[in-house]
């Protein structure tokens, strides 16, 4: 399994100790990163990041731009099968608040389809709507609000 993500997916390690990025094979986006450091007497914290999915205005559809950077979490889901994921679908400020509340838990779930179709057991990932509670940008402009429809991928449960 190793092999395959190694041919998909080019790896570079930087300079800071315990920290990596991947980037998808095209080399357009960093798709993955992982930190881990002490803070002190016997703490460590750890960090994984995904980027998010970004999404339309009123859809819940997966861009395929977006297939490589979910074909990665899949592969790294399978690595790490004790780990859960939680997703945190979001919307521009426009809608009413029921409105982006609905559609966040579906942009999430769209993403969790994605997952579980590829072979992830459900119970490995929990969908959360935080709607429009938690705009990147304030501003609605057609050019700003786009940043805040998107879908957050937070790791718990991970040891590096």
């Amino acid at each position: 399994m190793i092999k395959s993500i190694i041919k998909k997916f080019s790896f570079i390690c930087v300079a800071l100790p315990f920290y990596s990025i991947a980037q998808s094979a095209d080399n357009q986006s960093t798709i993955f990163e992982t930190a881990s450091y002490s803070t002190g007497e016997n703490a460590a914290v750890q960090m994984v990041r995904f980027d998010p999915i970004y999404f339309k205005s009123d859809s819940t559809a997966i861009d395929s731009k977006y297939w490589s950077s979910l074909d990665y979490l899949h592969h790294w889901l399978k690595i790490n099968s004790d780990t859960q994921i939680e997703l945190h679908g979001h919307t521009n400020g426009i809608p009413s608040h029921n409105y982006c509340k609905n559609l966040s838990q579906k942009r999430a779930e769209s993403v969790k389809a994605y997952l579980i179709k590829k072979g992830i057991p459900s119970a490995q990932i929990i969908c959360k709507a935080d709607g429009k509670n938690k705009l990147l940008v304030k501003s609605n402009a057609k050019k700003d609000k786009h940043w805040n429809q998107r879908v957050e991928i937070k790791i718990s449960g991970f040891n590096i």
